[in-house]
């Protein structure tokens, strides 16, 4: 009868495999090739419930598992929508010493915990990745976390360990964020005014590191200080200030008699972003922008990209039909991701825009976002249709907003 299963399989005649594996269950319950052979039979007809329902009994009825069936456990756990069974059964097994205890394990583990809104459990295994792999990246997504607990020690305990090594380039501008706030939560200003200092010299988080400098009431960086990155998060050994060409000229707008409008132009360079379409109000998504551009970080990683800037809410079409997609949820992208699922990769492009920084105000969001709009078309500009929110963390752990409007 195992030559008969084997000769069926090979021809690809599954349903026959299936008949005669269940038959063999029955003859010989305690033979573990009968029960891991049907799960495969199973897989092969994409019978994915079927096959973790086979796993679970078998594993009940103490059938000997392999590191791989295990995992396959886990994985059916997933594909089945029960992310906390694979993160449980995940978890129990690099207890028992089942499966590997590595880094790559716990990475898996944090994404299936972050999945069924386990957060606690997530940044343990994401604390465990991060030790064993010394990936800058998941220490960086720690931090994330942990300035959302405001546990400013153990942020900063966690970006000296980031920083234990040099950083590749693409990094350092977060990393510096990251270490000065830890370092002026805890009292450290003087650490945390060069820490910002060095951000600023740094394309991506300069914008953030500013607002914080401006927050503190730091003193200006001398000549020195704005040539060289000082500090334990480095990139290339006594990395120059650059002009790379991506900095945004800022220029004051006035009317004809030289009266002030309120607004600057900025020229904005393109970027490629990873982002989620939305067909919710503007206020609401604003509302719950952080808890969304969390998951987004998460997602974008695992798809194969970093984050390269603050979140941006951008007008999908000038005006959508009803229950078309308003708005796009998107982070700024540094590497290659590739789309997964409702996440989509495309590209912000280069723009001409006037540019103001507002107070948040809940329901009334959209209505400042109409009031500037009028305000820039009143000062004479033309509109192109770029519109743009970009919604940065600021000091204190609040949010600070900059409105962007295309103009030609």
């Amino acid at each position: 009868m195992h030559q008969a299963v084997a000769l069926y399989y090979s021809a690809g005649a599954f349903l026959q495999s299936e008949a005669l594996l269940r038959r063999l269950l029955e003859l010989e319950p305690d033979n573990p090739d009968n029960w891991h052979q049907l799960v495969s039979v199973y897989l092969q007809q994409n019978k994915r419930r079927q096959a973790l329902d086979q796993l679970v009994l078998a594993r009940e009825k103490g059938v000997s598992f392999s590191e791989e069936d295990l995992v396959l456990l886990v994985d059916l756990h997933a594909v089945n929508k029960n992310p906390y069974r694979a993160a449980d059964t995940l978890q129990r097994g690099i207890a028992a010493g089942e499966i590997k205890g590595d880094a790559r394990s716990y990475r898996k583990l944090f994404d299936l915990w972050f999945m069924a809104r386990e957060n606690e459990r997530a940044q343990k295994a994401l604390q465990q990745a991060a030790r064993l792999s010394g990936d800058t990246e998941l220490y960086l997504y720690l931090a994330q976390l942990l300035i959302e607990q405001r546990d400013w020690q153990a942020l900063h305990e966690t970006m000296l360990a980031a920083c234990d090594k040099q950083l590749e380039d693409r990094f350092v501008g977060r990393a510096n964020v990251y270490l000065g706030i830890s370092q002026l939560k805890l009292g450290d200003e003087a650490g945390a005014r060069r820490s910002f200092l060095n951000a600023t010299l740094i394309t991506g988080a300069n914008v953030q590191a500013g607002q914080w400098l401006e927050h503190m009431e730091a003193a200006p960086p001398t000549r020195d200080e704005a040539r060289q990155i000082v500090g334990i998060c480095y990139g290339s050994m006594d990395k120059q200030l650059e002009d790379k060409g991506q900095g945004l000229a800022n220029t004051a707008v006035e009317t004809a008699s030289g009266e002030d409008v309120g607004f600057e132009v900025k020229d904005i360079r393109a970027q490629r972003i990873f982002y989620r379409e939305y067909s919710m109000p503007l206020a609401e998504l604003a509302e719950e922008t952080r808890s969304l551009a969390v998951r987004m970080g998460v997602e974008l990683v695992k798809a194969g990209g970093s984050v390269d800037g603050p979140v941006h809410i951008i007008a999908a079409k000038p005006l959508p039909e009803e229950g078309e997609p308003a708005w796009q949820l998107a982070l700024p992208t540094a590497g290659s991701p590739r789309a997964s699922g409702r996440y989509k990769v495309g590209s912000a492009p280069a723009c001409r825009c006037a540019t103001v920084k507002v107070e948040v105000e809940g329901g009334a969001l959209l209505d400042q976002w109409l009031r500037f709009s009028q305000k820039v078309q009143d000062a004479g500009h033309q509109l192109t249709g770029e519109r743009r929110i970009i919604i940065a963390q600021g000091p204190d752990n609040g949010v600070s907003l900059e409105f962007q409007l295309g103009i030609q």
